[in-house]
């Protein structure tokens, strides 16, 4: 209640306590709430606004958080610091435990300015050696551009870290530590799952990623390479911080196989794809309502703001002059993130679907899974004026629109207005259109477009519906992500008919009929290693 700045009315039915059709299971729900409350009751306020009167619950509402059932461990907050109506991670992983078993680890990738120097195991201490054996400090940069960004289990905007909450309750990890400013170092620590507290736990094991990379997309290409031959058991929980890269990221840090039955072959395992985490946070830019797809550069716009933040730490006064790119403030990172409907076309190419949008991160959760948690989530169309909730059938995979998760998410929080300043940046008011049936699509893409030159935002080659002054033209998106090689490399080929003879006639390639995929030699690459992309190094 100290949160809120205006009286509130409070309706019964708004506590998630039953219902009116529930009586007889509601009254002692409704009762353990009482004894709590305010702690225990779940509130649920929206915006004032014609559509948000109508906006329907993601979740039921006794899923949410259940004041009777569920340990008071898994209330958590999200990402604007506000308690909200949706499952912690915890509870999530405990349904999802009901039909695949939980690995107790997650993996996490951020930046080197959040985790600080970290001391090497010692047979990788001679490779940083020029560091003392440690990995490169941070400079201050963060703290010029007045961001307050020490990861948390509680921690908002930036600092905002849900596998802190899991590594505090005693599960293992693997985060990735990656330097992106210069020298571009990375590391990543892997800690042991232990009791709850970190006064039993081992000291991490610290083995370097990569040292001294020419640029930011080399070092995450490096730690994909490590994150893809990691011999563990899949994550429960893949967490990507807006500092270190956005949707387009994932592509990168896809899993690094299908499923083998997919082939068709007789006596194929029928195994989840290896790496692939059963819940993964990725972070949006929740001002580009869906249908609309954005996809910016991040590598781009990383290279205009270090070069605006080198500029600004500079003595000379004409190198200050030159700095015409944002660089206070947390909104210019969330400016760099791709709109909702773009991150979750890339994530349906890995094999996910999205499970709930808060605020500035949309979760989603492997498509095998979501029998299991489809009983946490209440039908798009539901009437409760015939039925209880809980008779309720679970929705359907993909039943549930992006717009209908972008409204309660983001549009329809009362959060939403002031949260790190977003929807008071310029040309924000305008992004309103989007979501405005009424408008021309012409109107909407204009302002979308002035939304993006306000801001500077580089787009990828196929974000063709701005044509932005300028335009930074991605480094490595020419040479790794032309066509569709990149989708290639997160999946073995299936093995068809004729396959076979066609790769090893050629010698492109080979199939492996016991495991039922075929690969292609290097430097092929595509369906039948029909493509050529030379290596960086084939050319000397």
């Amino acid at each position: 209640f100290e949160q809120l700045s205006e009286a509130v009315t409070y309706n019964v039915a708004r506590l998630g306590v039953g219902g009116a059709f529930n009586a007889s299971g509601g009254l002692t729900r409704f009762l353990g709430a009482l004894d709590g409350f305010p702690a225990s009751a779940s509130l649920d306020l929206v915006r004032s606004s014609d559509v948000c009167r109508q906006v329907q619950n993601i979740y039921r509402s006794a899923q949410a958080f259940d004041p009777v059932a569920d340990p008071q461990s898994w209330r958590s907050q999200d990402v604007s610091g506000f308690e909200v109506p949706r499952p912690s991670a915890q509870k999530l992983l405990f349904t999802i435990s009901k039909m695949l078993p939980l690995s107790y680890t997650l993996a996490s990738v951020s930046p080197r300015s959040q985790s600080g120097s970290q001391e090497l195991t010692s047979e990788y201490k001679k490779m940083f050696a020029q560091t003392g054996g440690t990995s490169a400090a941070p400079t201050d940069w963060s703290s010029q551009a007045g961001l307050s960004i020490e990861p948390n289990c509680s921690g908002r905007g930036l600092s905002y870290s849900p596998p802190h909450c899991l590594f505090e309750l005693g599960w293992g990890s693997m985060m990735f530590s990656l330097s992106t400013e210069p020298p571009f170092d990375g590391v990543l620590a892997v800690s042991e799952m232990s009791q709850r507290g970190n006064e039993r736990r081992p000291k991490p094991f610290v083995q370097p990623v990569a040292n001294g990379t020419p640029s930011l997309e080399e070092l995450v290409d490096a730690a994909d390479r490590v994150y893809k031959s990691l011999n563990t058991p899949s994550p429960d929980v893949f967490f990507l911080s807006p500092m270190v890269g956005n949707c387009l990221t994932m592509r990168r840090l896809g899993p690094s196989r299908r499923d083998k039955a997919s082939s068709g072959t007789p006596g194929a395992s029928e195994a989840a794809p290896q790496l692939t985490p059963k819940l993964i946070w990725v972070p949006v830019n929740p001002l580009i309502a869906p249908p609309w797809k954005l996809a910016p550069d991040f590598s781009a716009w990383h290279r205009q703001w270090l070069h605006a933040m080198q500029a600004k730490s500079s003595k000379d006064d004409s190198k200050q002059l030159d700095i015409d790119v944002e660089t206070d403030g947390e909104a210019v990172w969330w400016f760099a993130q791709c709109s909702l409907s773009s991150a979750s076309s890339v994530m349906e190419e890995q094999g996910y679907t999205l499970l709930h949008l808060e605020h500035s991160f949309a979760v989603f959760v492997l498509k095998v899974a979501w029998k299991a948690v489809s009983s946490l989530l209440r039908p798009a169309t539901a009437d409760l004026s015939t039925i209880s909730e809980a008779a309720l059938p679970p929705p359907e995979l993909g039943s549930i629109s992006l717009y209908d998760h972008w409204l309660k998410g983001w549009h329809c929080s009362p959060a939403a207005h002031t949260l790190f300043g977003l929807e008071l940046a310029e040309g924000a008011a305008d992004l309103g259109k989007l979501h405005n049936r009424s408008v021309p699509a012409e109107v909407q893409q204009t302002a979308l477009c002035n939304f993006v030159r306000a801001h500077k935002i580089p787009l990828t080659e196929d974000s063709g519906q701005c044509d932005v002054p300028g335009k930074a033209v991605p480094v490595l998106s020419q040479r790794r992500e032309g066509q569709s090689w990149r989708s290639w490399e997160l999946q073995d080929l299936l093995e068809e008919r004729g396959k076979a003879y066609l790769l090893e006639s050629k010698g492109r390639g080979r199939c492996l009929p016991d495991l039922g995929f075929c690969e292609c030699f290097p430097p092929f690459r595509g369906r039948f290693c029909e493509s050529e992309e030379p290596g960086i190094k084939d050319s000397t």
